[in-house]
């Protein structure tokens, strides 16, 4: 997955967030390489947890991306 810097990545997932969308950051584990999806929708953190090895990558370093999910109403 390609990344881009943690604060790009919060300011245009905004916009989504402004139009009603669901935002969760993802990642790449600095350690082990394992794409990861953060729970919480939303909301963006400087720091991710591998879900894999149990290691932490500081996203402000390392950069991450976001999948957005529109919901039909």
């Amino acid at each position: 997955m390609k990344v881009y810097p943690l604060n790009e990545c919060r300011k245009k997932a905004q916009e989504f967030m402004d139009a009603g969308a669901r935002v969760y950051q993802q990642f790449n584990c600095g350690t082990c390489g394992a794409k990861q999806t953060i729970d919480e929708e939303n909301k963006f953190f400087t720091h991710g947890r591998c879900d894999v090895c149990g290691m932490e990558t500081d996203l402000r370093i390392a950069g991450c991306n976001y999948a957005v999910i529109f919901s039909r109403r």
